[in-house]
């Protein structure tokens, strides 16, 4: 369909296709959604160094996550980099610390089960679900130290929670693989 303006005085008209127009608007209008159906992922690392020469870390249980597979992705991670692993349970009611909130942030938890002297490295993790028609992994962080202080950590976040994207759902393994690759990038695989 097209329409035609006089311009001025002149006998000149110009052509205006209202097709081409809707066209444009629809365009617009999808690149608004896709941007809001994209979720970005932030990952931030810094890996452990290589001259700590790990060869076995203890995963000491944080009591308020609640991902059952999330410490085996961790151990798996680990595995796969020849670093052998142990589980450190907590001592503490966990049924309790994941129906309450205290207030505290995720970092409190990650320093609840104590070290056993034995463990020359150990590894703490937090890790936080989101809900949109399911629970999914929205934000995790896992530290590495030393008998001193932390000498490796990853951070992994959906931004804006994963907005509409679906690959939000994604499992655990699939988004923390990739993470637990980066922190220990400098042992073989």
């Amino acid at each position: 369909m097209i329409i035609r303006y006089p311009y001025c005085d002149e006998k000149r008209h110009i052509d205006l296709n209202l097709d081409r127009i809707l066209n444009v608007i629809k365009l617009f209008a999808a690149v608004i959604v896709g941007s809001f159906a994209t979720g970005c992922t932030s990952v931030t690392v810094k890996p452990l160094d290589a001259s700590y020469n790990v060869r076995r870390i203890c995963i000491r249980e944080n009591p308020k996550v609640s991902m059952e597979d999330f410490v085996p992705v961790i151990a798996d991670g680990l595995r796969r980099h020849s670093i052998e692993s142990e589980f450190i349970a907590s001592t503490l009611d966990k049924a309790r610390l994941q129906s309450e909130d205290i207030g505290k942030p995720d970092q409190y938890y990650m320093e609840l089960t104590p070290a056993p002297d034995a463990c020359d490295f150990n590894l703490t993790y937090t890790a936080r679900r989101s809900w949109d028609l399911g629970t999914y992994l929205s934000t995790a962080d896992i530290s590495i130290s030393d008998k001193k202080s932390v000498i490796a950590n990853a951070n992994y976040h959906l931004i804006g929670k994963g907005g509409l994207s679906l690959f939000k759902w994604q499992g655990v393994k699939t988004k923390i693989d990739p993470v637990m690759d980066d922190l220990l990038i400098f042992y073989k695989k």
